[in-house]
């Protein structure tokens, strides 16, 4: 059959019934086209391997017998191949002009050579499969080796059922001196000290993933100016003069103090709260507070700037379009912020701001569950007043 005998798969001219071959024709990036078969069934086309007509024969367009010279850039023979009866290639001696010129007369018939599991006998110029034994080796029973896995090898045997890996006698193990496992038990002191004082000397497994573990980190981080690229940052200045108590060098020091308050999980360690203006962090010095009262008891204005907090400029004053240059906003608590009017002086909006803050924080006082931190609340709000 040829061409003419099948149709081309877009022609609508006549539906396509069932078990009908109909062909697509497109050319390839190479410029060369390309054929492919397709076979209506079942309601939709599925590809077909070419019909043998269509295919070339095995082995492109060399038949068998021919030779070919390969050759290099300066037209020197690199090699000689003749097509087989079945497509492939064998590779042919090399004539002897070109041995004779290169110095290179090949070797003896009679060598032998071993190309992977295959051996090869030179004779009579070519070389000849004498032997190929099989990929699988034959180890007699009771053979030991090695496998490389990764950076260690594994030992294993040959027994009748195959091979076998053998596992170390944990009665031999020895642990090596500077693991921080010893025999006795934990050895925190082979432990990298955390900024260079911080022991970690809690054995529990990815403990190093937890909340308290980050709070310990950024607590020691943030005092004796032990990071200066950090301190460096906006907002970060207020930490260059604050300092740790020694006891918290520990980290199960801190994590048995930070465990005694109720839902600490989801509480914040406040040093400002029981000693106003503290700098010390330790376990006299500081509160583990809700994130919510950290934030109504800071001491600055979050956004920095001259004027303080809940009081910013009026925009409409600065287009002429009001009288007050001052406006004073509060975001209650669960709320959305809230104007508090407007004001010609800045004493004026930040007493009406500190007078709708004082209630927020009646409310917190009255929510607060923990009696430590509701206590130092109270005396807060009254050394305010």
């Amino acid at each position: 059959m040829t061409l003419k005998n099948y149709k081309l798969i877009k022609d609508k001219t006549t539906p396509p019934v069932e078990g009908e071959v109909r062909y697509k024709k497109y050319l390839r990036k190479t410029g060369k086209e390309q054929l492919d078969f397709f076979q209506w069934t079942n309601g939709e086309w599925k590809y077909l391997p070419k019909p043998e007509e269509f295919r070339k024969p095995v082995g492109g367009a060399f038949p068998a017998g021919t030779v070919v010279e390969d050759r290099d850039k300066n037209g020197e023979i690199l090699n000689l191949r003749e097509k087989q009866a079945d497509g492939s290639w064998k590779y042919l001696p090399k004539p002897e002009e070109y041995r004779k010129k290169t110095g290179n007369p090949g070797l003896p018939d009679g060598s032998i050579r071993k190309i992977g599991t295959r051996t090869y006998e030179k004779q009579n110029g070519e070389w000849v499969l004498i032997d190929r034994r099989s990929k699988l080796s034959e180890h007699p029973i009771g053979t030991v080796k090695y496998w490389k896995v990764g950076t260690r090898s594994v030992k294993k045997i040959k027994t009748e059922e195959g091979w076998k890996t053998v596992y170390k006698d944990r009665s031999e193990y020895k642990v090596p001196d500077i693991t921080p496992i010893g025999k006795s038990g934990p050895r925190p002191e082979l432990r990298s000290l955390v900024y260079g004082v911080g022991i970690n000397d809690v054995m529990i497994p990815y403990f190093t993933g937890t909340r308290t573990w980050r709070t310990w980190c950024g607590i020691i981080r943030r005092t004796d100016k032990r990071d200066l690229k950090w301190l460096t940052g906006t907002g970060k200045e207020q930490y260059a003069d604050c300092t740790l108590d020694p006891r918290w060098f520990k980290l199960s020091v801190f994590k048995e103090w930070i465990e005694q308050w109720d839902d600490f999980e989801n509480k914040e360690v406040d040093k400002d709260l029981l000693i106003p203006g503290n700098r010390i962090y330790g376990p006299d010095t500081c509160l583990m507070v809700r994130p919510v009262v950290n934030k109504w008891f800071k001491t600055k204005k979050s956004g920095g700037g001259d004027l303080p907090r809940g009081v910013s400029w009026n925009s409409g004053w600065k287009r002429g379009k009001s009288s007050n240059p001052y406006r004073a906003q509060i975001t209650p608590i669960g709320g959305k912020r809230t104007g508090l009017g407007y004001y010609a002086t800045m004493e004026e909006a930040s007493a009406v701001f500190e007078k709708a803050r004082k209630k927020q924080i009646e409310i917190l006082i009255e929510t607060e569950t923990d009696l430590k931190v509701k206590t130092a609340m109270l005396e807060r709000i009254s050394n305010e007043n």
